[in-house]
């Protein structure tokens, strides 16, 4: 009698842990606990932006004993300049989450449909270089969604090997106004040094113009570029 009361408990216990990991790997739990820690990390990418958090969702990943960060509705801000986010993904280790020593090796954020100006201010702060002041002239009109995977060294720092895809609508350019291009929609995929344009669809100083893809390879300060038209 008494062994099966033993075996009894010892199942009832092991049903009890396992809705338990269930219910963490599936649903996750809401809290701001570990907020203060997460924001400390992201600051990392600049010390001039703040971020707006609210819950965060922790949900268990039992196969490797990693818990995957999940942040939704989050605001960069920077002095008086927002831009909203539609999420920040991440994933630590639940050892370092216990003893609240946040390692993060990978950020993926998603975008809501932003201006692209409003981007591009925020992309200067982070990476101040010629480039985007240019681009901010031209650029008059149009917006962006984009998915961003960003890695990290064993020192916190950004590598260089970002990747980002996603799409621009109705963008209108204006190349001291001799080339203008209006009503631009196209889908994109960047990696280091190499840029994939799709779909493209546009008119270009009044003619239509359209591409099935477009591929731009940066090589020794040269643009390589191959594509159909």
């Amino acid at each position: 009698i008494m062994t099966k009361k033993i075996i009894k408990t010892i199942l009832v216990i092991l049903l009890f842990f396992t809705l338990i990991i269930f219910y963490l790997s599936f649903f996750g739990i809401n809290t701001k606990v570990f907020n203060d820690q997460i924001k400390i990390k992201l600051s990392a990418i600049n010390t001039g932006i703040k971020f707006n958090i609210n819950e965060v969702n922790y949900r268990l990943n039992p196969l490797n004993f990693t818990i995957n960060i999940i942040t939704e509705n989050i605001q960069i801000i920077s002095n008086n300049n927002k831009l909203d986010l539609e999420s920040i993904k991440t994933n630590v280790s639940v050892k370092s989450l216990i003893y609240e020593e946040f390692s993060i090796d990978e950020l993926k954020i998603s975008t809501r449909e932003i201006k692209l100006n409003d981007l591009l201010l925020f992309a200067k702060i982070i990476h101040d270089i010629p480039h985007l002041y240019i681009l901010d002239t031209i650029i008059k009109d149009g917006t962006m969604v984009a998915d961003i995977s960003i890695n990290f060294d064993k020192e916190g720092k950004i590598k260089d090997n970002f990747k980002m895809e996603g799409f621009i609508k109705e963008t209108n350019l204006n190349f001291l106004n001799k080339f203008k291009v209006k009503d631009l929609n196209l889908a994109f995929d960047i990696v280091k040094n190499k840029f994939l344009l799709k779909k493209i669809n546009a008119k270009f100083n009044g003619i239509n113009f359209k591409s099935p893809q477009i591929q731009i390879k940066e090589k020794k300060d040269l643009y390589l570029v191959d594509g159909i038209l």
